[in-house]
């Protein structure tokens, strides 16, 4: 909860005027003056020459495919408040893939009348980013949009900025991981009016201790005035260590007027998803409708929508509250023991005084209520509280399990909502589906009006949830599947079909032909083959079309050790103990040559000669052995790798097992020799592959000797994968 400074600077609206087209390619071949594909740029640095107004394409390669280039704190050319320059992802099937901004630190070092854009047309996003700890700087920047980019799935820090003005983000995701960040968003804004900055369709991850403390990352930390937040799912997610020092709001503002926060969802946010903490003054002009506000995990948080003083105040008094309106919202989830689903109240000792404020046409499902404490002017309508039994009847799908994917569509027997509500045309005039609201008489009580069985209507109405997935991260060349459910809540067939770029494919459910409230999975493959974060838009035709963003991001498998057999291979008299362990459940086989079977522990007594062992199919195994051998050194063998990482070997020993004190490189040797041991001690010993950046790979098995007098060979099993 950082208090930011209120900044009034009137913004200049951007409008894009006709220009000439540039090109940039890593690939391209020609003259590289940036005239064409055939002689593109090969790199951001090398643009040049251009003017306002122009466009740059920055090819991804082929559709399905990537391409990366390197760019720390990029500050592109801009153009002028009329004519922005635009940098934006290829537009043809050669060029639309997905172009990687790779580099470490910020980013996007900020930029006037500037559009960036990785929208090729399919709703997917064509620009990511990887390796940056921060997003973007974007101080004092005006007639600045950023649209369509994967920000990154490792970041400490989103964007910051001061005394910003004509600012547009949209179609944006992020993924907050330091468990110490503040903030995804943290920027002051310029505007005098309505509308001037558009936050929009954006989808934003933030670290939240596990637990009910309520403290966590901030998604936006907003001051000033002039701006909309719509239509962005907002989501706190449980981390076991957050060392921040402060709560997480979904949304922050200290003051502020002229402000649209609509059409959003807010899932398991720490503290309040949407937080009006007046300290530096009241909030004027301030409306919030059609917002999901949702506990779908197991914590108690505390609040939906909450505005009010609350601890310290700065501004002037009394603190004004003024046109603050709170309708048509949904809260489900929030504990009757302490939540606040919605609040415009005041909980301090400061003067505080509320005017042309209303909450209407809310519903609350099992969980608390109002809150209006020291408020009694504000206009207070029709905000019902639904028990869980209630709201399995009155919405498309909902149980108390069902989180998000609850369907809060209204259904026929909802008549305590159906047509109960005010009519609220004076602020918005549509639902969250974006479906008009009547003109005139009553309205439906929550965010949904013309759907589901609400209101007649005989054509299908195509519904998807979740309406984005998160792979995560994943192996190169591995695959993982999730899915999601498309539903008709319309009336009539809905016909479509699901269809997604490389490296995400459709393996179930791709068609479908669903009567009304009909619903079907679609099962969805993400196999990523190169390196790379991967942003891809699932489009779903039929019943007014509709779509669901996958995202994920692959990486290299570490470099692993060479598997290889342990033959103690000479003539000794002495003791030798194996063991074999796997976490796994293939089956793992050790084989002695006296046809003992493993795994378990077992013993040979005094032999001569040699005692061969094989180990197969071993993706994850760990082998110790005792040995008490007559010898004052050890021969280590292994087998050559030939895995094209692999550039070496390290041969690591001490007297605690997995605790090695000493080491020995036998670069590429297969082979190494350790004299001057102690005799009666027992050693540990492992070997390890390293990679030409020194990079090692993970200890894959230990063995152990007590060294006496003669010396004798035997081979070190490493374990395979």
């Amino acid at each position: 909860m950082k208090k930011l400074p209120v900044l009034f600077i009137l913004m200049i609206l951007a409008m894009k005027a006709p220009g000439a087209t540039w090109y940039v390619d890593s690939t391209a071949a020609g003259s590289h003056n940036g005239s064409s594909w055939a002689n593109a740029w090969t790199s951001l640095s090398q643009i040049s020459g251009i003017n306002a107004g122009d466009t740059v394409y920055i090819s991804g390669g082929a559709s399905g495919n990537s391409q990366t280039y390197s760019i720390s704190s990029w500050k592109p050319a801009g153009g002028t408040a009329g004519s922005p320059i635009t940098y934006q992802i290829g537009q043809d099937s050669a060029h639309n893939g997905t172009a990687t901004f790779s580099g470490s630190g910020t980013w996007f070092g900020g930029a006037n009348n500037v559009i960036i854009s990785g929208d090729a047309g399919n709703g997917a996003m064509h620009f990511s980013c990887t390796g940056y700890g921060t997003s973007a700087n974007i101080n004092g920047n005006s007639n600045l949009r950023i649209s369509y980019v994967n920000l990154g799935n490792g970041l400490s820090d989103g964007i910051d900025g001061q005394s910003v003005s004509a600012f547009q983000l949209d179609h944006c995701y992020a993924y907050i991981s330091s468990t110490s960040a503040d903030h995804f968003f943290s920027v002051g804004l310029n505007g005098t009016t309505w509308d001037q900055n558009l936050i929009h369709d954006n989808t934003i991850y933030v670290p939240h201790q596990a637990g009910a403390s309520g403290d966590g990352a901030d998604a936006f930390q907003i001051g000033g005035n002039g701006y909309d937040l719509y239509n962005n799912r907002i989501v706190g997610y449980d981390v076991s260590n957050y060392t921040g020092s402060q709560h997480q709001d979904g949304w922050q503002s200290l003051t502020a007027s002229y402000v649209k926060l609509y059409g959003n969802t807010f899932v398991d946010i720490g503290n309040y998803a949407l937080f009006g903490d007046a300290y530096y003054g009241g909030f004027n002009h301030v409306w919030v409708y059609n917002n999901v506000f949702l506990i779908a995990g197991s914590a108690v948080y505390p609040g939906g929508a909450v505005f009010g003083t609350d601890g310290g105040y700065l501004g002037p008094s009394p603190c004004p509250f003024n046109d603050v309106i709170i309708a048509n919202n949904l809260a489900s989830g929030y504990p009757n023991d302490g939540g606040q689903p919605f609040s415009l109240n005041n909980v301090s000792s400061y003067a505080t005084v509320f005017t042309g404020d209303a909450v209407v046409n809310n519903v609350i499902v099992n969980g608390g209520g109002l809150s209006l404490s020291g408020d009694t002017t504000s206009t207070v309508l029709n905000n019902p509280s639904l028990t869980a039994a209630q709201a399995a009847v009155d919405f498309v799908g909902y149980t108390t399990t069902g989180g998000t994917n609850n369907n809060y569509h209204l259904t026929s027997a909802a008549t305590s909502l159906i047509g109960q509500g005010a009519n609220e045309s004076a602020y918005f005039t549509t639902d969250r589906d974006g479906q008009p609201c009547p003109a005139t008489g009553a309205w439906n009580i929550g965010p949904y009006q013309n759907v589901g069985n609400a209101v007649s209507s005989t054509n299908p109405v195509i519904q998807v949830t979740p309406g984005s997935i998160v792979y995560g991260t994943v192996l190169g060349g591995t695959s993982v599947t999730n899915s999601f459910t498309v539903k008709n809540v319309g009336s009539g067939m809905l016909s479509g079909t699901a269809s997604v770029g490389a490296p995400f494919s459709i393996v179930s459910g791709g068609s479908y032909s669903l009567n009304s409230n009909q619903s079907q999975t679609v099962m969805v493959v993400f196999s990523p083959g190169t390196v790379s974060n991967f942003n891809r838009t699932v489009s779903c035709s039929g019943g007014g079309g509709t779509n669901v963003a996958v995202i994920g991001s692959a990486t290299n498998p570490p470099v692993l050790a060479p598997p290889i057999t342990n033959s103690p291979a000479a003539s000794a008299s002495g003791i030798i103990t194996e063991k074999v362990t796997s976490n796994i459940t293939n089956l793992v086989t050790l084989q002695f040559t006296t046809n003992l079977s493993a795994p378990h522990w077992q013993t040979i007594g005094a032999f001569a000669g040699s005692t061969n062992l094989s180990f197969t199919n071993l993706p994850a195994v760990f082998i110790r052995g005792v040995c008490s051998i007559p010898t004052g050194s050890v021969t280590l063998t292994w087998p050559y790798s030939s895995a094209p990482n692999v550039k070496g070997y390290m041969v690591y020993y001490g007297v605690a097992s997995h605790n090695y004190t000493s080491s020995v490189n036998a670069g590429k040797a297969t082979t190494a020799t350790i004299s001057n041991l102690t005799g009666n001690t027992v050693y540990y010993f492992a070997v390890d592959t390293y990679g030409a950046l020194g990079n090692v790979s993970p200890y894959m098995s230990e063995i152990s000797a007590t060294p006496q007098v003669n010396p004798i060979s035997f081979s070190l099993a490493l374990g395979g994968h």
